[in-house]
């Protein structure tokens, strides 16, 4: 049957603003049936009868109810505004003018409104008529005739009921009751009245909800039943793929063969044979020797046996070209894999590094020199440096790869660029490369870490000029109970060598490396903490003897006299502690007389030096060190100091305008000598302080004043003082 759409209108004023809610919730009816209209297709969803329900499928009767709303709707606003443009009250024509107040509505509002205006004022007038607050029920009237009651709260409680049944009767003149509004047509407005229409109209939408809700879940028991599906046939999946990823699933009678992790890196270019393959070849179920071939193979054309499962093949130095693998189970060839090896047809080109240059050893002089490495790549013709401007130098010849240690020389002070060719193509050039002027020897020792940071101890740091810029490097050790200086060639280190700058015994040793041009830090052991500073000066070294290693028992030639020289320094490697040492030597001719580099060996079983006159380097029983290099310096100036001595105690004359204070020491009972410095600068006249002598404990020297006073250790190691001398640089 025909279904209607019932609307409750109880809720709703008539007038204009009630007018458009009632629009509204109508509109919320269409909107709910459209919503239907887009979750479902109505236009299949047949009716269980058409003569009833009103078509014979949900769509039909969705637009039929859709036709009788919106006639409804318009009928409604009609009877509202009973054909009268919305607001206008004044032709709003009253039923009987005497009984309701007024011919019109705008009238009996009007007389309405007065009437409550003066009911207002006169109840004012009354609680306001100049009686005093507090208990209205006992404050009396004048009079009770006239006023209406005996009190004021009998009064008041009159004025409001009279107040409120007039409300009551304004809200009953704007409150139409809706089953006494009857309609024009009932057959097609849906019923005889509005109430049966509002009826009618609300069942049909409470019907529809209910059809609604059910059909939306029977909407999500299908999308369950989807998900459920949908979970199966993973799980079906995941049981296909176990199946194919079997380990242990015998293996067939076919051979297999499958390349994993392949890799081709194609050549560098320029002709050059450095592409590569390298992949995994796996196979299974051969019956005999498996093996592969490679063709063409520009290295040794032989096969290369297979194990049962995974191989890992490397193919490498080989050149531009297109490769086949052969893979046979024995002669059985099986498979075969192709690939190809490109050529990057990189352009040529080349590293500059580790520039180094030096300064002419005299004043104008031309024996400066640069250094430098280089690494040429994808020159297919001949690669060469050149020096720009050349100053007589002539161009190098390179190879391809690493060119280690080339230099330039001799060279004048002056800017230069190092530019490298292949063939005719400049490939590479320097940024400037400045050659130093000839700096003449200071008189001072430079400071190479910051002067203002002398008195704190330090195991690494930087340092403000190249270490290798100086010929002669002074440090201070950090040790608890003894101070002392090392000495170092700074011309002779090599970057990351361990060079000895303080020893008291074979357990405690101070080792100082440089990491960089720039940069140094210690090794410690014992209670040596680290340097305090480091301080380089140049003086001029003359190689005395040709570099070379001289150990036990060889011998060795001056290179010059050296009486020409009033002072030597001198490289020996100490292969037991693992360090380079540095000493100096007053020149002594007498015959016979040794020089000692150590008082001790690290065996403590003999001395280590050299006999100047046979010129034969004698390193102790078990020692394991030798000689490497001397060279001659003339210092200024070396002046004997003692004025006087007794026994172990010596009287200096004033040393502060000297540099250093350098002492002889002799081996007891043998004509061995050696020296040792202290810095001026670091000498503390309290008699307290210990001044070790580099190498041993037990073998120091404290100053009070001008005394100094010698402490020497018994046996092999016992050193005696023998003079004190000041040293200008």
């Amino acid at each position: 049957m025909e279904k209607k759409i019932k609307l409750n209108f109880n809720e709703y004023k008539r007038n204009e603003k009630n007018s458009g809610n009632l629009s509204g919730y109508v509109n919320k009816v269409d909107y709910k049936i459209d919503d239907l209209g887009t979750t479902i297709d109505t236009s299949k969803v047949n009716t269980t009868n058409f003569s009833l329900e009103g078509g014979q499928t949900q769509q039909e009767v969705n637009k039929a109810n859709k036709e009788a709303i919106d006639a409804n709707t318009q009928a409604i606003d009609d009877i509202i505004n009973n054909g009268v443009p919305s607001g206008n009250t004044s032709t709003i024509n009253t039923t009987n003018a005497t009984t309701e107040g007024g011919a019109t509505q705008q009238e009996v509002n009007e007389a309405n409104k007065e009437a409550i205006d003066a009911n207002t004022q006169a109840i004012d007038d009354i609680i306001n008529n100049g009686v005093p607050s507090g208990n209205t029920s006992t404050i009396n009237t004048t009079n009770a005739t006239t006023e209406g009651w005996a009190t004021q709260k009998e009064v008041n409680e009159a004025n409001k009921k009279s107040i409120d049944d007039i409300n009551d009767q304004l809200d009953d003149l704007s409150d139409p009751i809706t089953s006494n509004v009857t309609t024009v047509d009932a057959i097609a407005e849906g019923g005889a009245t509005q109430q049966e229409v509002n009826e009618a109209n609300k069942e049909a939408i409470d019907n529809l909800n209910t059809e609604y809700n059910e059909l939306n879940d029977k909407i999500n028991d299908l999308n369950s039943v989807i998900s459920n599906m949908n979970d199966a046939i993973i799980s079906i999946q995941e049981s296909i793929e176990s199946l194919f990823d079997c380990t242990d699933c015998p293996k067939t009678n076919e051979p297999t063969v499958n390349i994993d992790n392949e890799i081709i890196v194609d050549g560098s270019g320029n002709g050059s044979s450095d592409g590569s393959w390298s992949g995994d070849i796996i196979i299974n179920n051969f019956s005999g020797q498996g093996r592969i071939l490679l063709n063409p193979d520009p290295n040794s054309n032989t096969p290369i046996d297979l194990n049962d499962g995974s191989n890992s093949v490397e193919f490498d130095n080989l050149p531009p070209g297109d490769y086949v693998i052969y893979v046979f189970d024995d002669n059985n060839l099986i498979s075969e894999f192709t690939f190809t090896i490109s050529e990057s047809n990189i352009p040529a080109s080349a590293t500059i590094d580790n520039v180094i240059s030096n300064s002419p050893s005299i004043e104008d002089g031309n024996d400066g020199s640069i250094s430098f490495d280089t690494n040429v790549n994808g020159c297919d013709g001949v690669a060469t440096a050149s020096l720009n401007p050349e100053n007589g130098t002539t161009p190098i010849t390179l190879t391809t790869g690493d060119n280690i240690g080339l230099t330039f020389s001799p060279l004048p002070a002056g800017d230069y660029t190092i530019q490298i060719y292949c063939d005719d193509v400049l490939i590479n050039e320097s940024d400037a490369i400045t050659v130093p002027d000839y700096v003449a020897p200071s008189n001072g020792f430079i400071p190479l870490t910051p002067e203002a940071d002398d008195g704190n101890s330090k195991t690494t740091g930087d340092i403000d000029d190249n270490y290798d810029n100086y010929d002669i490097i002074i440090s201070k050790n950090n040790h608890p109970d003894y101070v002392s200086n090392g000495l170092f060639i700074g011309k002779e280190i090599a970057i990351g060598d361990l060079n000895l700058s303080g020893i008291i015994d074979g357990s405690e040793v101070d080792k100082l490396t440089f990491t960089s041009q720039t940069n140094f830090n210690t090794t410690n052991t014992g209670d040596y903490a680290g340097i305090y500073y480091l301080k380089g000066i140049n003086v001029g070294l003359t190689p005395l003897i040709t570099a070379g290693q001289y150990h036990n028992n060889d011998n060795f030639t001056w290179l010059d006299t050296i009486t020409n020289y009033n002072m030597i320094i001198q490289k020996w490697s100490d292969e037991t502690r693992g360090v380079k040492t540095y000493t100096f030597w007053e020149i002594d001719t007498t015959v016979g007389k040794s020089y000692i580099y150590a008082a001790k060996n690290a065996a403590e079983t003999g001395l280590n030096g050299w006999t100047y006159n046979n010129l034969k380097i004698e390193t102790g029983i078990g020692e394991n060190s030798y000689l490497e290099m001397i060279y001659g310096i003339n210092f200024t100036e070396i002046t004997n100091l003692v004025t006087s001595s007794t026994g172990s105690r010596f009287t200096i004359s004033d040393y502060t305008g000297y540099d250093l204070l350098l002492f002889n020491i002799e081996q007891s009972g043998n004509n061995s000598s050696g020296t040792w410095f202290i810095n001026i600068n670091d000498l503390v006249q309290d008699g307290a302080t210990k001044y070790s002598y580099g190498n041993y404990n037990d073998n120091y020297f404290t100053i009070s004043g001008n005394v100094i006073t010698w402490n020497a250790e018994s046996g092999i190691g016992h050193l005696n003082l023998v003079g004190v001398k000041g040293i200008k640089i």
